[in-house]
């Protein structure tokens, strides 16, 4: 390069003016907003031949002390600067006293914009080629690269720095790392630290197999579902998500996919738009809780029930609705986006990784129709890639800066810049880099910000400006912190409010188990009922005071007077007192919703897993419910009580084997509810309680039953022990009588003795048989009655204790 930068850059200033731009305001988010135009050479070996950079100032409106200025690199190729704005002052607010600059690359933005004709078109045709030739010369065309625009930022930062001294960063996302990289190889030592973001291996990364990669990346995405038993439960054991995916793709393709074919044909739905849209939705960081929703879409377009074409036609319309911000503003063609730009760096260096061969058309799109999510640019790339006139490559290609201090970040779910590619990258570089992935986070980890997980934008801010920001924010372990599933069914009030966006429920999958349509519409091998295991956990309880509810009332079982949620039982009528339980009636006892009773219990101690219950479903020769409970009696006082006891009941049917039972109970608390329970296995639909309906309320047993229950399984065998042995205890007061002349005479003697044997002997003189008949006539039958009431005793003391 014959240009000396830093000299050219003390020969020029920047003039911070209004930005000449539609749609933008000049303060935002507490920030002012400018601009500065530089003339830069064309060619920097050839200085004859000017155009122009462009760069956006994000300034604090209240001023700081220090000057500290983040660079941030945009992606692409040919993304601006200004697809950063709203993000840059949403990330980083105007508070924290950092002054942001956004560089467009040459070809973008407010610099010269790469276009194919004089209005900037970014329509791509042979014309196009023709134009650009025309225009700029291939020599001229060949200047719009990498290298060229690490230049421009070196002329940039110096031109700034003059003005404006103090520390500097740069923050570089995606396409923007290779930028950085290519700056840091040429000019290490103009900025102070550096961090890349959705990191460009370039050494492995290569266009031409971009879908392929990203695909995979999908894979591993909806493999998440596979793993997370909430999510995966919904799915067939021989269709996971995956290959459920993989079938709809290729029925729409046939025109076979009967949910679209049926109600959505209004739209233009093929297999390209939608694996393009799944591809937009796991891409991005910022799309970090868009892209739950995708396996309750894929569920939904293979059932086709009423409520899924509901939810899919919302999710449909809202994303066909989207408006490209691109084509809104009214601004030149190549503001946010120049494509002849991104065209003009990928065909030359960035198509063909180092080492790779070129590859034919037919091999590309054979490669795209296989991808799950995948970018839909492919075709277009691979039409134009003889014609288009590439620029040679400079020693710069495939090497890597060794620039130190530079912090790596890298989603873990990246599919832009895939993970494997970014961590090998890190193995080479690991003496001058600092590298962190991300867990489950896509593309640009920063943006995960947005919904409340600041790690990486902590880890990134502490790293350029380790002065301005608390030590803990350069601590890594708060990736500690962050998620390692993915809320797939809307378990969080987060997943709920992004489902709500995208479907209008609050959870993706609904509350429905799977129901497919029938293999004969589908044209596909639906699962085998009959070959599937299931479980289920028998429970022991104790009801105790139940609340029974007729009819569920949601303002009472829902919320309470507050609107909290309420997670204990109700109060008994006319008492501060709780209920024990809560039991819905089924429809057969009276009930209004529940075709089988469900029970509520609020303390762990009332119930504890007894077995677990492995059986096998089948709709052929459906079966009665049977009733495993033998009635018996049992007598309390003066009443026949009938009771419930359960035996040993190994259980095996022809359509339903039920293995290793054994159920048993003795008495149970709620004689009246257990009698009418019967153990049955059917397909019944769970009913919806979410009507309001007017509440009934009764209760079956009082506490004083239900002590009386509870002695009667407690109490009962210890009394029974006692007047087992009744009968020699009353034996008692005749050994009183026997033996109580020797027992007194030896227990004076003793006494007396223990003070003096004299005092002893005088004791034993006045005992003699005669008159110790007549104590023993008063103390024997004394002795007896106490022996005799003693399981009276012993009861009202349990008594009083329970």
């Amino acid at each position: 390069m014959a240009l000396n930068t830093t000299e050219y850059a003390l020969g020029h200033r920047c003039v911070w003016s209004t930005c000449n731009v539609t749609g933008y305001p000049s303060i935002y988010r507490e920030y002012k907003v400018d601009c500065c135009t530089l003339s830069v050479p064309l060619n920097y070996a050839r200085p004859n031949r000017s155009i122009t950079i462009s760069m956006s100032r994000l300034s604090p409106l209240q001023s700081t002390s220090q000057n500290n200025t983040l660079f941030i690199l945009m992606g692409g190729p040919g993304a601006s600067g200004w697809n950063l704005l709203e993000s840059a002052a949403l990330l980083i607010p105007a508070q924290l006293g950092l002054t942001i600059i956004l560089p467009d690359h040459r070809g973008t933005g407010l610099s010269t914009v790469l276009g194919c004709d004089d209005n900037d078109s970014q329509t791509i045709t042979t014309d196009c080629i023709t134009y650009l030739i025309s225009k700029w010369d291939i020599e001229g065309l060949n200047q719009f690269s990498i290298t060229a625009a690490a230049h421009d930022l070196s002329v940039q930062i110096q031109v700034y720095q003059a003005d404006h001294p103090g520390r500097i960063s740069i923050y570089a996302v995606s396409y923007g790392t290779l930028w950085l990289d290519r700056f840091l190889q040429i000019y290490p030592t103009l900025v102070q630290s550096a961090i890349m973001d959705g990191v460009i291996n370039p050494i492995l990364t290569s266009i031409s197999r971009y879908d392929l990669v990203a695909s995979n990346v999908g894979l591993q995405f909806l493999a998440y579902c596979q793993l997370q038993p909430e999510c995966h439960s919904y799915f067939p054991a021989d269709q996971p998500p995956y290959v459920m995916l993989y079938r709809i793709l290729a029925e729409l393709d046939t025109n076979k996919q009967q949910c679209i074919k049926k109600y959505f044909n209004e739209y233009p739905i093929n297999s390209e738009w939608l694996r393009n849209l799944f591809f937009k939705m796991i891409q991005s960081g910022e799309s970090y809780m868009d892209r739950t929703v995708i396996p309750a879409v894929i569920f939904r377009l293979n059932r086709c029930n009423i409520d899924d074409v509901k939810v899919l036609n919302f999710f449909f319309r809202s994303n066909l609705n989207k408006i490209d911000r691109k084509q809104t503003k009214e601004n030149s063609p190549g503001f946010l986006y120049s494509k002849v730009l991104n065209f003009n760096i990928i065909q030359s260096e960035r198509w063909l990784a180092p080492n790779e061969s070129e590859i034919d058309k037919e091999t590309v799109l054979a490669w795209h129709r296989s991808t799950l999510m995948a970018p839909n640019n492919s075709e277009q790339t691979i039409s134009f890639r003889a014609q288009w006139p590439k620029y040679p490559l400079d020693q710069y290609y495939s090497k890597v800066a060794s620039y130190s201090p530079l912090l790596m970040l890298s989603g873990q779910l990246d599919p832009a810049t895939p993970f494997d590619q970014a961590s090998q990258l890190a193995s080479i570089t690991s003496k001058t880099r600092t590298f962190y992935g991300i867990p489950l986070a896509g593309h640009v980890t920063l943006n995960i910000a947005k919904v409340g997980f600041y790690c990486p934008l902590h880890l990134m801010l502490a790293w350029a400006f380790p002065n301005n920001f608390p030590s803990e924010w350069s601590n890594p372990q708060c990736i500690r912190s962050l998620p390692t599933t993915i809320d797939f069914v809307g378990a969080t009030p987060l997943g709920q409010e992004y489902s709500m966006k995208f479907l209008n429920i609050s959870r993706p999958f609904g509350n429905d188990s799977y129901d497919p349509i029938p293999s004969s519409i589908l044209g596909c091998r639906c699962i085998n009922q009959e070959d599937l295991e299931f479980s289920m956990i028998l429970y022991r309880a104790a009801l105790g005071d139940v609340h029974v509810a007729l009819k569920y009332d949601r303002e009472k079982y829902s919320h309470g007077p507050n609107g909290q949620c309420i997670r204990r039982p109700p109060k008994k009528a006319h008492s501060k007192e709780l209920y024990d339980s809560v039991m819905g009636e089924s429809m057969k006892y009276g009930g209004d919703r529940l075709k089988h009773r469900e029970f509520i219990l609020y303390d762990a101690g009332q119930a504890y897993p007894e077995y677990v219950i492995y059986f096998r479903r089948s709709a052929k020769n459906p079966l009665q419910p049977i009733n495993l409970a033998h009635e018996t009696t049992t007598t309390r006082e003066k009443h026949i009580i009938t009771t419930q006891r359960w035996y040993t009941a190994p259980i095996t049917m022809k359509n339903m084997c039920v293995i290793n039972v054994n159920i048993y109970a003795a008495q149970t608390l709620d004689r009246y509810h257990l009698n009418k329970l019967n153990i049955s296995f059917d397909n019944s639909q769970i009913v919806n309680l979410n009507n309001e309906e007017n509440n009934i309320e009764q209760w079956t047993v009082d506490r004083d039953i239900a002590f009386h229950i509870g002695w009667n399984l407690t109490i009962i065998p210890h009394i029974k022990d006692l007047c087992v042995n009744q009968a020699k205890q009353l034996n008692v007061t005749i050994a009183t009588l026997i033996d109580f002349y020797p027992m007194a005479w030896t227990i004076l003697a003793a006494l007396g003795s223990l003070i003096d044997p004299s005092i002893g002997i005088t004791l034993v003189s006045f005992l003699t048989f005669t008159n110790s008949i007549s104590i023993a006539i008063i103390v024997a039958p004394i002795v007896g009655l106490s022996v005799k009431n003693s399981p009276k005793y012993y009861r009202q003391r349990i008594n009083r204790q329970q």
